[in-house]
């Protein structure tokens, strides 16, 4: 072995961490030409069931598709190897190659209209393209960005392409470019802003349960904080022993207390006699909030704990000696310094509040709709999934309203 050999598998193993990256990710590609090229080969020997793009080569001249394959394969492999051996060239053929693919995919989509291969090829190009751009500043974060990539943006994106379709007669998605989705969501409805009143209704569960979570949450956080140091850990495990029980779990042991032969009225109508019949607890507003409310309490009280815990106490004790009283040392010297806190519990609270599902079909039986049940009726009972998705947009940009919120108002110094 020659030493320029030893060198480069040297550097290849204690070096840039974008070399195995970039490997990985030809290899990956790769992989796919040659999975491809033998699905061409072996048609007549196991009649596969064709895929879009198969059936959209077969049109073409013999022999195009073995001859793009090969010349995808051999590239992506000449790539691999000059990146393994540490050449300069490796890197502009690489980059060179993403930007081919990516024009193969918007090409391809564009005579065929299969989104999912094109998208493919797409996500392969970019993150290559990304490996190989000269020093990255994410070259240590690769792996998460790629996984954020893969799993995260990648579904987002196809979400969004599939808010601007529209949902055939038969319920499947026909990919076009229109902003009816939306405006349907802002339409009338018989006369009524139907989508706008459950957003607003959600919007108003998320804000009174946030609300109410802060009002008894920062009592409860600041007492903790304020207890010895050996009672502050049981405390803490109290507050967090509902986590150990599946949420749904929780969510029906509710509708065991709350309805008709339930605890409550048990109690009310046996033990007190206070009454004959029983009263409506079950399947209301008031059992909606209840279950958020003692759903997301915890994640108001642990971000407050956090931020009371670490507070500088001396600051309050200088403010009683300059004589302010107990609600002006709250107010200017104990909120101002767990703000931080506050913002980041509200927001724990706040999104999942606005967004929940389980609390509001369970406990409102139907009765309460809020944004969480609109989308499921779009994608699982009516499979209108454009509209769906759109919808689901409007409410992420909620979300992102509220985390810039958050970034704004001291959540950086929590």
């Amino acid at each position: 072995m020659t030493t320029t050999t030893i060198t480069a598998s040297r550097e290849w193993r204690t070096g840039n961490i974008t070399l195995q990256a970039s490997a990985l990710l030809f290899g990956l590609s790769a992989l796919l030409w040659a999975v491809l090229l033998a699905r061409w080969l072996t048609f007549g020997l196991f009649a596969w069931t064709p895929w879009p793009v198969e059936v959209f080569l077969d049109a073409w001249p013999a022999g195009a598709a073995i001859a793009l394959y090969v010349a995808l394969l051999g590239v992506d492999a000449l790539v691999i190897l000059g990146v393994r051996r540490r050449r300069r060239w490796a890197r502009h053929v690489g980059l060179a190659r993403s930007v081919a693919l990516v024009l193969l995919a918007v090409v391809y989509y564009a005579l065929s209209r299969d989104l999912v291969m094109a998208l493919v090829w797409l996500g392969l190009a970019g993150a290559q393209a990304l490996v190989l751009w000269p020093s990255p500043p994410w070259a240590l974060s690769w792996p998460a960005a790629l996984w954020l990539g893969i799993f995260f943006m990648f579904p987002l994106f196809l979400m969004f392409v599939v808010s601007l379709g529209e949902r055939s007669s038969t319920g499947t998605v026909v990919y076009t470019f229109t902003l009816q989705n939306y405006a349907r969501f802002f339409g009338r409805i018989g006369g009524r802003f139907l989508y706008l009143l459950i957003f607003w209704r959600s919007l108003w569960l998320g804000i009174v349960n946030t609300a109410l979570c802060l009002l008894f949450g920062y009592p409860l956080a600041l007492w903790i904080a304020r207890q010895p140091e050996r009672r502050r850990n049981t405390y803490l495990l109290l507050v967090m022993i509902p986590f150990w029980t599946n949420f749904l779990v929780r969510t029906y042991a509710w509708m065991v207390i709350l309805r008709d032969t339930g605890v409550i009225n048990t109690f009310i109508m046996d033990v007190l006699a206070w009454t004959d019949r029983p009263l409506r607890l079950l399947y209301t507003p008031g059992a909606v909030f209840l279950g958020l409310f003692y759903g997301y309490l915890p994640f108001m009280v642990l971000p407050l704990y956090a931020s009371i815990e670490r507070m500088d106490w001396s600051l309050v004790e200088a403010a009683q000696d300059l004589g302010a009283s107990t609600w002006r040392v709250f107010w200017e010297v104990v909120r101002p310094l767990t703000m931080p806190g506050i913002v980041a519990g509200s927001i724990l609270v706040f999104i999942p509040s606005v967004g929940a599902y389980v609390t509001p079909d369970l406990l409102g039986g139907a009765k309460v709709t809020m944004v969480g049940n609109l989308l499921q009726q779009q994608f699982l009972v009516v499979r209108d999934w454009p509209f769906g998705s759109a919808v689901g947009f409007i409410l992420m940009i909620l979300m992102l309203v509220a985390t810039m919120v958050y970034f704004r108002t001291g959540g950086r110094t929590l």
